[in-house]
């Protein structure tokens, strides 16, 4: 429903027969309330997988579907459940072209044409029943029990490229001269009758508010399948709001301790910070591949992903830091003559908060596993509170490193 929506026009009851149908078409009707699943996560089986990629193309209703080895990674028989499909799409009208790693010998019986290339060159293009009667006339006869495929496999097979065996390049030739015979034979087209093809720009075929709206409801939906980030944040706060508590808890109303409130807060804004930014930076690395996907096929605009996601993040923070702002400033106190001032406290943490989950954004873009993530901000945060007016003070920078403060997310 999500594909359908951001990348073909039309009314909300058109979306939902369009997927319906396609569902049924591909057989996934079992599968169709189940998550996709990852790794970490339980979900669809592989063959399942692989038909909500071909259904995922097939909601744009495309004359030609392109497919890099659809049976990669799966049994004989959903290999065969699949080529089925796709030959069943074939006879719709569209035109279904797929590489294919290792068919079996009744895949291979079902493909309408075939296409071979040894070391770039062609060397076979024409129906897939009659490509044993044209290696056989070349004086290369498939065996009656072997698999065709397998069959092509091994001739033109080449060990090493770089310094082919005289056989192997006595066989390449071979077989590239045949087939290049072949072609000057039926003669050449005249290319000055072929009209150009007619180029269109991709573009997102919904406004910004629809995309807006669609990506934020696909965000917080995997917000809430994944509850262990909120969960870690509630137990990370808590336990380090009882801990200062305990340390600091009821402390005098003199000047003497307000340096201990001074740290007190530099502790809390570094908290806030460091966790808010290594939870986003985590969470990124793993969305990277889609989000680099769906940007190339134009499927929405990168500023209303980012401002989806956003806003999806955020709840998942405010409700720990709330908990842990009202353990920490009634308990030390901070201010317990106006209450008033807990909601700027709160406020002041918000902001810092929001910032740094954009920090982690942008970390998070810059590595490729959740991994190096987590290991890059903590190198990233060092600076800044060396740098933040707590120590040294800020008239005790160096002349020639005054400047950094200004670049310090945390203000003291």
């Amino acid at each position: 429903m999500f594909s359908s929506r951001l990348r073909m026009p039309g009314h909300y009851q058109e979306h939902v027969d369009r997927v319906n149908g396609i569902i049924n078409d591909l057989r996934l009707v079992k599968c169709a309330d189940n998550i996709v699943g990852s790794l970490t996560k339980k979900g669809l089986s592989g063959g399942e997988r692989k038909r909500v990629c071909i259904g995922m193309e097939l909601i744009t209703d495309p004359i030609v579907l392109m497919l890099d080895e659809p049976t990669s990674g799966l049994d004989s028989f959903t290999a065969e459940v699949v080529i089925d499909l796709l030959i069943e799409q074939a006879r719709k009208g569209r035109t279904v072209m797929s590489t294919i790693h290792q068919p079996s010998t009744s895949m291979f019986d079902k493909f309408d044409k075939l296409i071979l290339l040894a070391e770039g060159h062609l060397v076979y293009q024409g129906r897939a029943s009659e490509s044993t009667k044209y290696f056989a006339k070349l004086g290369y006869e498939c065996p009656k029990l072997m698999n065709p495929a397998d069959y092509y496999m091994r001739l033109l097979h080449v060990v090493d490229r770089k310094h082919p065996t005289e056989e192997e390049h006595e066989k390449i030739e071979n077989v590239v001269s045949a087939y290049n015979s072949i072609e000057q034979d039926e003669g050449d087209y005249d290319k000055s009758k072929l009209e150009p093809l007619q180029t269109k720009k991709l573009t997102a075929p919904t406004n910004f508010a629809e995309q807006f709206i669609i990506l934020l409801k696909r965000a917080w939906t995997n917000a809430r399948r994944d509850p262990l980030a909120g969960r870690f944040l509630f137990i990370e706060y808590i336990m380090i709001a009882v801990l200062l508590d305990l340390v600091c808890n009821n402390l005098a109303k003199n000047y003497d301790s307000s340096t201990t409130r001074t740290q007190l807060l530099f502790m809390s804004t570094a908290v806030v910070s460091l966790h808010s930014c290594q939870t986003a930076a985590m969470q990124f690395p793993s969305e990277t591949p889609l989000f680099l996907k769906e940007s190339k096929q134009r499927i929405y605009h990168t500023i209303s992903y980012y401002i989806a996601k956003s806003i999806a993040d955020i709840p998942m923070h405010l409700l720990p830091l709330m908990v842990y702002c009202l353990l920490i400033y009634w308990a030390i106190p901070f201010n317990d003559y106006d209450a008033s001032k807990f909601f700027i406290f709160y406020f002041i943490l918000v902001i810092l908060q929001i910032s740094q989950i954009g920090v982690g954004y942008i970390l998070g873009c810059m590595v490729k596993t959740d991994t190096v993530a987590l290991a890059i901000v903590p190198i990233f945060f060092q600076p800044m509170m060396l740098w933040s007016g707590l120590f040294p003070h800020v008239d005790e920078f160096p002349q020639g490193f005054s400047w950094v403060q200004y670049f310090s997310v945390r203000i003291i």
